[in-house]
C-alpha cells in the first residue's frame, strides 16, 4: 500500500499514532469486537483511525457494553498515560463531532439510561440517537457523565499497564502509517502485555 505523504509535524503525528495506538491495545486485549485495523493516515474524515467489527449492541449485557466504551476511551486514555495530556481529538471537531470517540461513548450510554433498560430504571424515555429531549434530559445527563468519568478512569488503569504495547505499536504506525489486527496482536505480544479486565 502507497500512503500519501503526511506532512503533519512529527509531534502531531506522534499524538495521533499514541491515540490510535491505545484503541488498537486496548481492542485486542479486551475484545470488544474484532480489530481489523489501525491507520494515521490524515483523511478528510479523521487524522487517523481503527477500524472494528462489532457484535450486535441488542446482544450486549451492560458489561459488555461498558467495556466497548473503555475501548473508545482508550484513545484518551493512551494520551492521558503516555503523554500525561489530552488534545479535542476525542470529542470532535468540527464534522467529527457526532462521530468522535466521546460522541459514540455519550450515544450509548445515553441509550444504555434511556433506552436499553440497563441503567437504574426500566422506563423507556425515547430512542436515545433521535431525540433531542432524550439527550438534553438533567438527570440521564448527570448519569452518563458520572459513568463517562468512572469509564475513563477504567480506561487509563487498564493502559498504565499496558505503556510499553502503546508505544511499540505507536512506532510501528509512525514508520508504516498503517497496521492490519495481526501486526497489531504481534507486537503486543512482543511488549508482553497481557490481557485482563479494565475493572
Amino acid at each position: 500500500m502507497v500512503l500519501p505523504v503526511d506532512g503533519r509535524p512529527d509531534r502531531d503525528r506522534r499524538r495521533v499514532a499514541t491515540h490510535e495506538a491505545g484503541h488498537a491495545v486496548a481492542a485486542t486485549l479486551l475484545g470488544d469486537g474484532r480489530l481489523v485495523s489501525t491507520s494515521i493516515t490524515p483523511t478528510h474524515a479523521s487524522n487517523g483511525g481503527t477500524a472494528l467489527v462489532h457484535r450486535d449492541e441488542a446482544l450486549l449485557t451492560r458489561d459488555e457494553i461498558e467495556v466497548g466504551i473503555v475501548m473508545l476511551l482508550a484513545g484518551r486514555a493512551a494520551e492521558m498515560v503516555v503523554l500525561k495530556e489530552s488534545t479535542a481529538a476525542a470529542g470532535g471537531v468540527g464534522d467529527l463531532a457526532t462521530t468522535s470517540d466521546l460522541a459514540q461513548a455519550t450515544s450509548r450510554l445515553t441509550a444504555v439510561h434511556a433506552s436499553y433498560g440497563l441503567g437504574q430504571g426500566l422506563r423507556y424515555r425515547g430512542d436515545a440517537l433521535r431525540s433531542a429531549s432524550v439527550r438534553e434530559d438533567r438527570e440521564i445527563g448527570q448519569l452518563v457523565e458520572a459513568d463517562l468519568r468512572r469509564l475513563m478512569v477504567r480506561a487509563e488503569r487498564f493502559l498504565a499497564g499496558k505503556v510499553d504495547a502503546i508505544r511499540a505499536v505507536a512506532d510501528a504506525l509512525l514508520e508504516r502509517g498503517f497496521l492490519d489486527a495481526a501486526e497489531v496482536e504481534r507486537i503486543v505480544a512482543a511488549a508482553g502485555a497481557g490481557g485482563g479486565s479494565p475493572n
